[in-house]
């Protein structure tokens, strides 16, 4: 049995709760499904950056080879310093080598997040009007109306639940040591380019559908997927590459004169 099983049984119903509150916001508080998906949205920002933020924390020492086969915009050229600081007593050092990767890769993901946002805001609004084309006035005022102070409820909770876990598996159990921050800046721009091609891939049947269907396929589209990038990040940090979906997100990498 691969040893990331136990983790997800356990993570699993939790993180299915907390994705289901968006969806539960629309069928029993009548919350829209813009506002819905905007919460979706939101919650995915906030998991990149905190894997952008975990980048600093990787031990291990990151393999020229295996580098240039990374998906990561890389690191920056900078005068490479050594050792490390602790600021904080309860989270492990700070490598100063992996504050390099910060830059073009914090860059890089959130241009392309923002770049998914019709899949979580236009999407789902069945005043979009996509087929006739929208103005920026229009454009605006539908993302206004996504923004909704309630919907941060149900981000709090889905980041919160992502934190804890993040917080007591990769932190607490010492995941970092089996990482380099190569490895970790993989995967927010694994999770980036996953929604833009989940966009892509909706904008080819956006105008073969109702505004009432496409805003139920929209919103079950983004829980299924957004539950599946969750669970597979489980399996990442474990390093386990048992399942199909899921292996797409594991950084593999030989450990040194492998």
């Amino acid at each position: 049995m691969s040893s990331s099983q136990p983790a997800i049984r356990t993570t699993f119903p939790l993180i299915l709760v907390v994705n289901l509150l968006p969806v539960a916001g629309v069928v029993f508080l009548e919350w829209r499904v813009s506002e819905a998906t905007f919460a979706y949205w939101v919650a995915i920002g906030f998991c990149i950056l905190l894997y952008c933020g975990l980048t600093l924390f990787a031990k291990r020492e990151p393999i020229p080879e295996a580098e240039e086969k990374r998906l990561h915009a890389g690191a920056i050229s900078i005068p490479r310093r050594t050792g490390s600081v602790r600021p904080i007593g309860w989270v492990p050092p700070i490598h100063y080598r992996n504050v390099r990767y910060l830059p073009e890769n914090l860059a890089f993901v959130l241009f392309f997040w923002l770049f998914s946002s019709p899949l979580f805001v236009e999407f789902g609004n069945p005043d979009t009007g996509l087929e006739d084309g929208m103005k920026i006035g229009e454009l605006a005022a539908i993302y206004t109306e996504a923004f909704a102070l309630k919907a941060f409820g149900a981000v709090g909770l889905m980041f919160g639940v992502q934190l804890l876990l993040v917080y007591r598996e990769y932190l607490g159990r010492h995941q970092y040591e089996r990482f380099s921050p190569s490895m970790v800046a993989a995967n927010p721009c694994r999770i980036v380019l996953f929604w833009v091609a989940m966009t892509i891939l909706l904008q080819l049947v956006v105008l073969a559908l109702d505004p009432p269907v496409l805003q139920i396929v929209v919103l079950a589209v983004v829980f299924v997927s957004k539950l599946a990038v969750d669970l597979s990040l489980v399996r990442a940090r474990h390093l386990d590459t048992s399942g199909s979906f899921s292996r797409w997100f594991v950084p593999n990498e030989p450990s040194p004169g492998e």
